[in-house]
């Protein structure tokens, strides 16, 4: 058996006496990105209401950077750098909802690094790897992956990050090497899968979908959609922590000097001026 170093347990663990009635299962489709902090938002609510709404939920990890390509939107990096009062918004309302779903998202030291120099096509590409070699492990990677990003301000794209979220799901050594040997190989997995995304109507992300093989299906964007989904699905929202005597936080990340040898600082600054010239060099071109 596994051993799994998670974060959280989520426990679901009910009394004979308290377990719901029987529901209909309704399945979800859960399209995200782990470099999107919404995603996680979102993630950790579905999770939290997956036995409350008897939810059969499928994960897509895709790429937020071709899903705006795809639509033909100016990139997150372009709409932050482009309007102060969006950046000063979007890392606001990132924080603010954390605290309020009680998920541990701290702003990076360097956002705009992450979002441009570094990127997420190697963690997206891992959890695609896991989802066909690990299925069992893909949720508990991918809330490592953002745990990485969002709460321990590292850059989860490098492949050092990747060894630790493998060791972290309890993968072996052998496991892990072969893991990030084969992490590129699923480069037309991501493609494909962001593709999938954009067809079924994803413009940004968190993008989900009920009933994804049914007429009736229905799509919904962000972390803030809850509350009309249960409308929706004629389901009762209890807020973001659904049953509170059961809840089990996810522990907060030490603090972030004990990173901070692992990341020169000045080395990110590098990377960020890099971005910026080669968004100059792409406005020269046309």
């Amino acid at each position: 058996m596994r051993f799994l170093q998670c974060l959280s347990s989520h426990s679901t663990r009910r009394s004979l006496s308290s377990k719901p009635p029987y529901q209909h299962p309704t399945n979800v489709s859960f399209y995200y990105d782990s470099l999107c902090p919404s995603s996680w938002l979102a993630y950790e609510i579905l999770l939290r209401y997956r036995p409350v709404w008897a939810l059969e939920l499928s994960l897509h990890p895709v790429s937020l950077k071709q899903i705006h390509e795809g639509n033909k939107v100016p990139s997150l990096l372009s709409r932050l750098r482009g309007s102060p009062n969006y950046s000063e918004y979007y890392f606001s309302d990132v924080s603010r909802r954390g605290e309020m779903y009680k998920v541990p998202i701290h702003i990076p030291e360097s956002p705009f690094y992450l979002f441009g120099a570094s990127g997420s096509d190697n963690s997206q590409q891992f959890l695609l790897y896991i989802h066909k070699h690990h299925p069992e492990l893909l949720e508990e990677a991918s809330r490592q992956l953002w745990y990485r990003v969002w709460s321990e301000d590292m850059d989860a794209n490098k492949a050092q990050s990747l060894q630790v979220i493998a060791e972290r799901i309890g993968l072996s050594e052998e496991e892990t090497a072969e893991a990030l040997t084969n992490v590129e190989s699923f480069k037309d997995s991501l493609s494909l899968s962001s593709s999938e995304a954009i067809e079924n109507g994803a413009f940004d992300l968190p993008f989900i979908l009920i009933n994804p093989q049914k007429d009736d299906r229905e799509a919904f964007v962000g972390s803030n959609c809850f509350e009309l989904m249960a409308h929706r699905l004629r389901k009762t929202w209890k807020g973001p922590i659904p049953n509170p005597e059961e809840f089990e936080p996810i522990r907060e990340a030490p603090e972030s000097d004990v990173f901070v040898s692992l990341e020169v600082f000045d080395k990110i600054q590098e990377e960020a001026k890099k971005v910026d010239q080669m968004k100059d060099d792409e406005k020269s071109q046309m």
